[in-house]
């Protein structure tokens, strides 16, 4: 059986071990007794702080609701309380600390004395600092950006007009000499006159392609809602409808796919682009052929456009998501389409990326987070 000499010994090496701060405190509120972490953290040795009391060692602007708990404890109004508060170390420093305070009664429920637990918050109230000037830096960074990205639409915009403009004039008066004086001009230079024409109709398809993709990389917060994949496929399938049926296309789609959770107007701009480079980049003498798929998975929703056109070699199939880089190295297209593919499902929190498929095509794959 152990002796009481064991018994406060044990209690002697766990009070002195112990990682948080702990003190016997008198009623008058003298340490009787401090282990090494209350010392570490006041930075006194405990034979200093034997000569002091918790009331010299508190911050004067929270001595008065320290007290005024302890005066609860020896009315036995409450069994115990916490409250943070803010003690004066040796070197002068304010620190914050949690403390938790009960009052030890003997047999007769005489008070004795209390015993105190002391924890550091020091490291706590930093990180929480920092953290919160990080947000305030994410936040102002936030705001910067999005009058940013306002500005450069309002810019995109203005540069279109500017743009635009000019180049209608140009088409206007190439059109005007052809209806004039088409039949008397040499066939050079009607064949100039087509060439600058065709020119100004590609800058002019150019610019609006540089429009599009700016509104896209400057939009605002994404409003998401559940959409249904085969309603928007299908949508499309009718707006393609003259090209689809030119080319023999076949687009299929199932007709209980999963609903996933995005902005329409930006998911059928992805899918669209997608389904008309199915076309585009067809391989000659077979029809085209796209298959739009949706898989629910544990974190995120898997679209999946799978298509049999010329296919994208190896080398290029990360390239192909940057601006101005054309599928297949053709000159057909500005190579804006997949880059506004990949901004779109970025601003939706997922990924896209393009497979080679044994047959020859493509499967485009991209996420939309559950």
């Amino acid at each position: 059986m152990p002796t009481l000499a064991a018994a406060e010994e044990r209690w002697r090496l766990t009070i002195d071990n112990a990682p948080v701060g702990i003190a016997v405190v008198s009623l008058e509120g003298r340490f009787l007794r401090s282990n090494a972490a209350l010392c570490s953290i006041l930075g006194y040795s405990s034979e200093q702080l034997a000569e002091l009391t918790f009331q010299e060692l508190t911050h004067p602007e929270d001595l008065d609701a320290d007290l005024g708990l302890i005066e609860q404890l020896l009315a036995d109004e409450i069994p115990s309380y916490r409250m943070r508060k803010r003690y004066v170390r040796a070197d002068g420093q304010a620190i914050w600390t949690q403390l938790s305070v009960a009052l030890v009664r003997d047999g007769r429920g005489k008070p004795l004395h209390f015993v105190s637990h002391v924890a550091d918050l020091t490291e706590e109230l930093q990180a929480a600092e920092r953290i919160e000037s990080i947000n305030r830096e994410l936040t102002e960074q936030k705001a910067r950006l999005e009058r940013s990205n306002a500005d450069l639409e309002a810019f995109a915009m203005l540069a279109s007009h500017d743009l635009q403009a000019p180049l209608a004039t140009i088409r206007g008066y190439m059109e005007l000499l052809e209806a004039e004086y088409g039949a008397v001009l040499e066939p050079n230079a009607n064949d100039w006159i087509n060439r600058a024409s065709q020119a100004a109709e590609r800058m002019s398809e150019l610019v609006s392609s540089l429009l599009e993709f700016s509104r896209v990389n400057g939009a605002g917060l994404l409003t998401r809602e559940m959409v249904s994949v085969t309603a928007v496929v299908k949508e499309v399938v009718r707006d393609l409808e003259q090209l689809i049926s030119e080319t023999g296309a076949r687009v299929h789609v199932a007709d209980d796919t999963p609903l996933v959770l995005a902005q329409g107007g930006r998911l059928r701009q992805v899918l669209q682009n997608l389904i008309q480079n199915t076309i585009k980049y067809r391989e000659p003498g077979r029809p085209p052929q796209c298959e739009i798929g949706v898989e629910a998975r544990e974190h995120d929703w898997l679209v999946a456009v799978t298509d049999n056109a010329a296919g994208i070699p190896e080398e290029h199939r990360e390239s192909v998501f940057s601006l101005f880089t054309r599928v297949n190295g053709t000159e057909s297209g500005h190579g804006i389409g997949l880059a506004a593919c990949r901004q779109i499902v970025e601003r939706h929190g997922g990924r896209i990326w393009v497979e080679g498929i044994p047959d020859g095509g493509s499967r485009f794959s991209f996420t939309l987070p559950r």
